[in-house]
């Protein structure tokens, strides 16, 4: 597990940090994970032997393993702080 914590607002600041800056895209994201690692094992797949390009795990189908481990929000008709936590599903 890795825990981060957004700057901006961007919608998928984490999800391309993830991929692009740091090479390990989070599991399931199909946009900017999963293309672009199945794309890397294609290209590196002329370099291998079958087998273990084979074993290489890369779930497709899987969902998107990122969680808000908690959200703090300003209710928008009272302006009172809400707080929402929950531990991850995975």
């Amino acid at each position: 597990r890795l825990e981060m914590r957004p700057w901006t607002g961007r919608t998928h600041q984490l999800r391309v940090h993830c991929a692009q800056v740091l090479g390990a895209p989070i599991v399931g994201d199909d946009i900017y994970g999963w293309k672009m690692a199945s794309e890397t094992v294609k290209r590196e797949d002329e370099g291998m032997d079958h087998e273990s390009s084979s074993n290489m795990a890369i779930d497709e189908d899987g969902p998107l393993c990122l969680h808000a481990h908690r959200l703090c929000i300003q209710h928008p008709i009272s302006g009172a702080s809400m707080i929402f936590e929950a531990d991850p599903p995975f």
